[in-house]
């Protein structure tokens, strides 16, 4: 299926230490005692009326120092706020009239790999800063609500979970956000890997994703600073500051430094350093390139020599966001004639491989240069199907055929997926350019990677 990608990018305070947290392991599942009599968290914040019901069914008021456990149930009311700093730094801030489950809380400071943490909103509204334990071990943290499965990617992130609805924006790092259901159990650790799972990233703009029961995938869909979304800010002495990754670029795809006698301007989508001397007189206006119709951003450090995925900040140049999963992002640029449907007259359009990266990871192990080869992709934009089939192959994994058919949607989004394959890419307004990604699982391992094609 296909994915939107939502979020909002924003600078983020966090919640004060409260001397006293122990240091240890605990582990239990909701509705049973701890393993360990050795709790997991304090509550370093309380505003109004909250409890925290034990696994036992013990039920008492949430006071400052109050410790936390695994199988702890905390409900706010109506004017109920109450923090929690967890044993590896983690904080948690529950939001009035929400009940949030410690289902599970897992930390050994000499076995941080094996942490596991995962969590219930049963209802209402948390923020979730990761601790040591989610930023260590990312595919045992888990943040679930009646609807959804969330993990994480070192993130600050705000959930809402409504009876027929959740919504998430992250403030910092990236979420992976999947519909509970077939492939994604909410017993799991970890995020979701299915096709309708949806990567967002605090880098790619003010936007939120929004799952409704029924819907098959989140869609996305404008953040707004004042909206119901919005996380509490904390009191001033329970506060710090989030750490700033990066700075967005802003303005023209050229970057220019100026001095008496010498302009120099180095295109950030080529590369180029230009200079030219000015003699006290105004440089002249250097007109970058337009760019182009697709470009695939990725979030980490470029995977093989064929990569040709560029920083998610200059994919972001001139485009807007459309699919992407927990390594890049593809972008396409607006239509020139102002379009935002692919137009059934475009009639049955066939593409060619422009670019291709390929990799493989083998079962338990990371992912290793491959070779994509010839293919074939055609779009039906009248009957809004597509076909396609890429080549792959790898030295211990052999030769492979990817082939892939599915829905193409009014706004040239489109994916399809089977039990061992997934395609999910976009194309262009003007229907001459499409790129799509792909997961393709063999006996010994899984092909990935990135396309862009073109007519």
């Amino acid at each position: 299926m296909l994915h939107r990608y939502l979020v909002f990018s924003a600078a983020v305070s966090a919640l004060t230490l409260t001397a006293g947290v122990a240091r240890g392991a605990a582990t239990a599942t909701a509705g049973g005692e701890a393993k360990e009599d050795t709790h997991v968290g304090v509550v370093t914040l309380v505003l109004g009326h909250s409890t925290i019901s034990s696994g036992g069914g013990v039920t008492t008021l949430v006071k400052k120092g109050s410790v936390v456990k695994p199988g702890d149930r905390i409900e706010t009311s109506g004017g109920g706020h109450v923090h929690i700093r967890f044993v590896d730094d983690a904080l948690v801030s529950v939001r009035p009239q929400s009940r949030l489950v410690v289902e599970e809380y897992q930390y050994n400071p000499a076995k941080v790999l094996d942490s596991q943490v995962r969590f219930k909103l049963e209802t209402g509204v948390a923020r979730a800063i990761s601790g040591t334990a989610a930023e260590s071990a990312k595919d045992r943290f888990r943040l679930n609500t009646p609807l959804v499965a969330i993990g994480v990617r070192g993130t600050d992130f705000v959930v809402s979970s409504q009876l027929e609805q959740t919504t998430a924006h992250v403030n910092q790092g990236a979420i992976v956000m999947a519909p509970l259901g077939a492939g994604c159990q909410a017993n799991a650790l970890g995020p979701c890997n299915t096709s309708a799972a949806t990567f967002v990233s605090a880098q790619m703009g003010s936007v939120l994703a929004e799952y409704k029961d029924g819907v098959g995938q989140p869609e996305l869909k404008p953040y707004f600073a004042r909206s119901t979304y919005i996380a509490a800010a904390p009191d001033a002495a329970d506060s710090r500051q989030s750490k700033v990754i990066g700075t967005p670029v802003k303005g023209d795809t050229v970057a220019a430094k100026q001095d008496s006698a010498v302009m120099q301007v180095t295109s950030v989508v080529s590369g180029e350093l230009i200079s030219a001397v000015v003699e006290g007189h105004p440089s002249p206006v250097v007109t970058p390139p337009a760019p182009a119709a697709l470009a695939w951003g990725h979030w980490a450090n470029p995977n093989g020599s064929a990569d040709f995925s560029v920083p998610f900040r200059v994919a972001a140049q001139g485009r807007e966001v459309t699919v992407g999963g927990s390594d890049y992002v593809l972008y396409r640029a607006p239509s020139d004639a102002g379009l935002t449907s692919i137009q059934p007259a475009l009639g049955n359009v066939g593409f060619q491989l422009s670019q291709a990266n390929a990799l493989f990871r083998p079962w338990g192990g990371s992912n290793q240069e491959a070779a994509a080869g010839t293919g074939t992709l055609s779009i039906n934009f009248a009957t809004r199907q597509f076909q396609t089939q890429l080549e792959l192959s790898h030295a211990v994994a052999g030769a492979h055929t990817l082939t892939g058919q599915g829905v193409v949607l009014p706004d040239g989004m489109f994916g399809g997926a089977t039990a061992t394959q997934k395609v999910i890419g976009a194309a262009t307004f003007d229907g001459k350019n499409a790129g799509y990604m792909f997961e393709k699982s063999v006996e010994s391992g899984v092909f990935n990677g990135i396309t862009l094609w073109a007519r």
